[in-house]
């Protein structure tokens, strides 16, 4: 363990730069794995505090934030200030493809009701260029997938408002049937009242992407 905690200390100057390295990133997520001491826990926060972001869509570095949150010996405690760089740059993260790993895991481990009503107000900023983007329309899939209904319901509200042109674009129908599949009672009634009530039903049923929201 000793040994372990030195060859941290070795390449504590070249830390992020190895996690960016396609054999490096292999080296420090086997080190993860094993970490057992304090000082070592210690050493990963210090190491990766103020380059969560950074690390999370690079596409070596992303495997190394995606393993500390999987990390047994890192609870939600430990993984505070990887959730804290999470939240400030969330949207910028929901765009990355390799960021979108990240923050598959990190909507998975939300637990608390607070936190949840963060990501919901972050990506309400940006809805609607979330949904439409090849990226950012999975991170608010899963939310709705997995989040309770009453949660989502800001997202659900505001999609309301424009389902016929969400409805015939690639990424963002997508999300409207996931949002027909996972809300509640009252919201799929919304939708479905939407899109019946729409003059351009027609167009709907005859479009690549809306056919399958009908």
């Amino acid at each position: 363990m000793d040994q372990r905690l030195r060859i941290l200390h070795l390449i504590e100057k070249d830390f992020i730069q190895i996690c960016c390295q396609k054999q490096g990133t292999h080296t420090i997520q086997t080190i993860f794995d094993n970490v057992t001491m304090e000082q070592e826990e210690n050493f990963i926060r210090k190491s990766l505090q103020g380059n969560v972001s950074q690390l999370s869509i690079d596409p070596y570095g992303t495997h190394v934030i995606r393993k500390v949150l999987q990390c047994r010996s890192f609870d939600q405690h430990k993984q505070a200030f990887i959730f804290e760089e999470i939240f400030t740059n969330l949207n910028q993260l929901c765009l990355n493809k390799n960021g979108l790993c990240v923050i598959k895991i990190f909507i998975a481990l939300i637990k608390s009701m607070r936190q949840k009503q963060r990501v919901i107000d972050a990506i309400g900023q940006d809805l609607i260029k979330l949904v439409s983007d090849p990226f950012g329309n999975y991170a608010v899939s899963q939310i709705v997938e997995k989040w309770e209904p009453q949660v989502c319901k800001p997202i659900f509200e505001k999609l309301a408002t424009k389902i016929f042109e969400l409805s015939i674009q690639k990424y963002s129908s997508c999300v409207i049937e996931k949002c027909l599949q996972f809300g509640d009672p009252q919201t799929r009634s919304a939708f479905i009242r939407e899109i019946s009530s729409s003059e351009r039903l027609y167009d709907l049923i005859r479009h690549s992407y809306s056919n399958y929201v009908i």
